[in-house]
């Protein structure tokens, strides 16, 4: 089942009814399920027993931020089924929160010497907070759903990387899901913060597409980092990377972001056509969530990456940069590591696992400067 998101290049005024807003807040109403995004980048199995635990330490923690007044709109007290039929959204708003997983990855490498292999695993979790606007499609008799912004949270780690504790095995699949829990509980709880990031919200006349902003391009112009990810895996490292700068970004900057629109992902499906979709797995059938054109689109590049190898350490640097440049910004960035190797005559390296870490990190750094 699958959650469809257009994105329509047109320039919008959005309109809140009356009935969406209780006491000066807008009633707000969390979907009833969790739903997830496939973007092929070597995904973490999700069995239906995570995503419920998932959906309820979102859950929980609205809560929590309700009942100490942290909130800048009224959680309603039912949840809600995302459905196609106007008759079937009763309650007080028809303002949406859905909760989705837009990044679920596990990124295997290793490196080999003559005697011995060492596994490491970079694994990074990606949830989202989405917001959106349930309004009657006149044409078809059913509902669209337009999306308001939403707030990106995501979390990294590499396992085996530290000397002291390397893996002469490859992480398990149990290992792997329950250490993307663990991070994805860990954002839930220190960096999910609605504090002015979701001013659209509180004003029904609000013109989202003049102040909204969204990744809408990566290049990848190094070839280091084209040779290390070919073909798909280099497209969805865009994804990684757009996703990583917009959390970084909305959190540091408290705009209102889209989700990454990048050129031959799967979300992008096609510019030319001004038509785009994102498609979540989601238990009630599609759903149709239009976005207009952001106010502010954002091009990252990957510029450079590189190493050196010397008496059994290796050195690792990347480059991004951003463009169009804002106030005190710096137009590119760049990240560096190093580890200790375990010489034993020859060894091979795959080198995917840092490069793709470092520039997650990078990227968020690069979206987190203070304007």
């Amino acid at each position: 089942m699958q959650i469809v998101l257009y994105i329509f290049l047109t320039l919008s005024i959005l309109f809140l009814p009356i009935n969406a807003f209780a006491a000066g807040k807008p009633v707000v109403r969390m979907a009833n399920e969790l739903y997830t995004y496939n973007m092929g980048f070597n995904n973490i199995a999700l069995d239906n027993n995570t995503k419920k635990q998932l959906w309820q330490s979102i859950y929980n923690k609205l809560n929590g931020m309700q009942a100490k007044g942290k909130l800048p709109f009224e959680l309603a007290g039912e949840t809600a089924m995302v459905s196609h039929k106007m008759e079937e959204l009763s309650g007080d708003s028809e303002i949406f929160l859905i909760p989705a997983v837009m990044v679920n990855t596990a990124h295997d490498t290793s490196y080999a010497s003559t005697t011995e292999v060492f596994y490491n695993t970079a694994i990074t979790s990606g949830i989202s907070i989405i917001f959106c606007m349930a309004e009657e499609n006149y044409d078809t008799g059913g509902v669209t759903y337009r999306m308001l912004g939403m707030i990106p949270l995501v979390n990294n780690c590499m396992i085996g990387s530290d000397q002291n504790h390397k893996r002469t095995s490859p992480l398990t699949d149990y290992e792997k899901l329950n250490k993307f829990v663990e991070l994805s509980n860990e954002s839930i709880n220190k960096q999910l913060d609605f504090s002015s990031s979701m001013k659209n919200l509180k004003d029904k006349n609000a013109k989202f597409n003049m102040d909204t902003y969204q990744v809408t391009d990566v290049k990848i112009t190094s070839d280091n980092v084209q040779k290390a990810f070919p073909g798909t895996e280099g497209e969805d490292l865009k994804f990684l990377v757009a996703y990583n700068f917009t959390a970084g970004y909305q959190q540091r900057n408290k705009r209102i972001v889209y989700p990454p629109s990048i050129t031959n992902s799967n979300f992008a499906s096609n510019v030319a056509k001004t038509a785009y979709s994102l498609s979540l797995d989601g238990p009630n059938g599609s759903v149709d969530v239009g976005v207009s054109a952001p106010g502010h689109s954002i091009s990252l590049d990957i510029t450079g990456a590189n190493f050196t190898y010397s008496n059994n350490i290796i050195a690792y640097k990347v480059w991004l940069a951003k463009s169009p440049v804002e106030k005190n910004e710096k137009a590119e960035l760049e990240r560096g590591y190093s580890r200790e190797l375990i010489n034993s005559g020859n060894i091979t390296i795959d080198h995917g696992d840092v490069y793709s870490r470092l520039l997650m990190g990078l990227a968020w750094e690069l979206g987190g400067q203070k304007l």
